[in-house]
C-alpha cells in the first residue's frame, strides 16, 4: 500500500470543497472529502461507484464519466454531470455510501460490500457483500439499519433518582474516587470458532483508554486485526491500513460504551444522562432500571438497590446473525480488579430469546496496563 503525502495545493483544495468547484474534469485535480494529509492517488476499482449516487437517490441508474469524480472516504464517485457532482460536494453525507461502505448486512465494522450490490433505504445507500446479503436486508431493512439511540425523557423526579441510583452503582464498584482512577479497562476472551472447513482459536481484546481512545482486537490464529478509534484517528489495521468512517467509529466504541465500567468512568461526560426508568425483575431479584445516554447511545442497567451491583445491562445493538435487536446481558459474575468489583461475565438474551454466542466469558480483566503506543497510529506497509 503506497501512501504519498498531498502538495500544499491539495490541501487547501482538501480543506475548501468549494473552491474544487471550478471545473471538475479529467484535467483538473480529484476533490476529496474529508480533508486528510495523506491518501492514496487513487481508491482501488472495487471503490469506484461508476454509477452517478446523485441520480441513483433519484431512482436512476445513470453512468457517471471519469470527467467528473470526487474522491469521499477511501470510494471514489463518478457523475454524470457536474451539476451532480456539485450537489455532492455540497452536502455529501446525503449521498455518499453508508457504513463506511462495509455490507449493510451484517454492519459498519463488517467487510466491504460492493459498489454494484447497492440499494436506497429510508433516502440512504447501501452496498452488500453479496446479492444473498441484499436479499435478506430486503426483507426486513429496519432490522439492519443502524440509527442513533433517542436521548430519554427526563423528569425532576426521574433524574434525582437516576443520580441516586449511579451513586449505589459507584459505591458497588469501590466508590468514585477509584472509579475516576482507572485511566484503562481490558477485556480479553478467546474462543474455538469454525470459518469454513477450518477451526481457528479467536482471541478478542477490548481496550478502552479513558476518556476517549477506545480499540478492538480480532486475532484469528496468525491472521490479526485491530480497529482504533481516538479523537484524532480510526483505522482498522490488518494487511493494510485504512481509515474508518465516521459511523464505523461510532459503531466501535458503542460496543464498549455499554460496558457498565465504562459508564461508569464516563459518567463526567458533557453529553452524559443518567434517568431512572422504573422496576425490573432480573432472576428473582427485585432491580430499579438506570437508563444513561452518551454520544447517541442509550444503556438502560438493572441496579440491586440493596447492593448496588448492576444485574443486567439492556440495550440495542447487532446480535444474533448481525441483526440490530433488543439484547440483554445478564451478570453471572464479579470480580475485584485492583480494587475495583467489576461486572466480570455475563449470559446474553437477543429479542428475549437465549443467545449463547452473544456471552460474554473473559479470561482477562485488567485496568490501567494499557500502553499508549496501542493507540498510535499504524503505518502502512510499503
Amino acid at each position: 500500500m503506497h501512501i504519498h503525502r498531498l502538495p500544499p495545493a491539495a490541501l487547501v483544495l482538501f480543506c475548501f470543497p468549494a473552491l474544487a468547484q471550478h471545473g471538475l474534469t479529467k484535467r483538473d485535480p480529484v476533490p476529496s472529502i474529508p480533508p486528510v494529509a495523506y491518501r492514496l492517488p487513487a481508491p482501488p476499482e472495487a471503490r469506484t461507484f461508476k454509477f452517478d449516487v446523485v441520480e441513483i437517490h433519484q431512482g436512476r441508474e445513470v453512468s457517471g464519466s471519469p470527467d467528473f469524480a470526487v474522491d469521499c472516504w477511501g470510494y471514489r464517485y463518478l457523475f454524470s454531470s457536474k451539476q451532480n457532482a456539485d450537489a455532492f460536494l455540497g452536502d455529501y453525507q446525503k449521498y455518499e455510501v453508508q457504513l463506511g461502505g462495509a455490507c449493510a448486512k451484517m454492519g459498519p465494522l463488517s467487510g466491504r460490500g460492493a459498489t454494484t450490490i447497492h440499494t436506497i433505504h429510508d433516502g440512504r445507500l447501501f452496498t452488500f457483500a453479496s446479492p444473498s446479503c441484499k436479499e435478506n436486508f430486503l426483507k426486513d431493512p429496519e432490522a439492519r439499519t443502524d440509527r442513533p439511540d433517542p436521548m430519554p425523557a427526563t423528569t425532576p423526579e426521574s433524574l434525582a433518582r437516576g443520580q441516586e441510583l449511579l451513586t449505589l452503582m459507584l459505591t458497588s464498584m469501590g466508590g468514585a474516587a477509584k472509579v475516576d482512577a482507572m485511566s484503562s479497562l481490558r477485556m480479553e476472551a478467546t474462543t474455538r470458532e469454525k470459518q469454513g472447513s477450518k477451526d481457528y482459536n479467536h482471541r478478542r481484546t477490548w481496550i478502552a483508554s479513558f476518556p476517549d481512545k477506545f480499540r478492538r482486537d480480532d486475532d484469528w490464529d496468525e491472521y490479526k486485526y485491530a480497529m482504533i478509534v481516538t479523537p484524532d484517528f480510526g483505522v482498522m489495521a490488518y494487511s493494510q491500513v485504512e481509515d474508518m468512517h465516521p459511523q464505523q467509529r461510532l459503531a466501535l466504541s458503542r460496543g464498549l460504551y455499554h460496558l457498565p465500567g465504562v459508564i461508569a468512568r464516563l459518567r463526567s461526560r458533557d453529553d452524559f444522562i443518567a434517568v431512572a426508568a422504573g422496576a425490573v425483575t432480573i432472576n428473582e431479584t427485585k432491580a430499579e432500571k438506570l437508563t444513561v445516554w452518551f454520544d447517541s447511545t442509550a444503556t438502560t442497567l438493572a441496579i440491586d438497590p440493596a447492593s448496588g451491583k448492576v444485574l443486567a445491562a439492556f440495550f440495542r445493538d447487532r446480535g444474533k446473525g448481525g441483526a440490530i435487536g433488543a439484547i440483554e446481558m445478564r451478570s453471572t459474575d464479579w470480580r475485584d480488579v485492583d480494587g475495583l468489583t467489576l461486572p466480570a461475565a455475563a449470559e446474553a438474551w437477543f429479542n428475549n430469546e437465549r443467545w449463547e454466542g452473544g456471552d460474554l466469558r473473559p479470561d482477562t480483566l485488567a485496568i490501567n496496563d494499557v500502553s499508549a503506543d496501542l493507540f498510535t497510529k499504524p503505518t502502512p506497509k510499503e
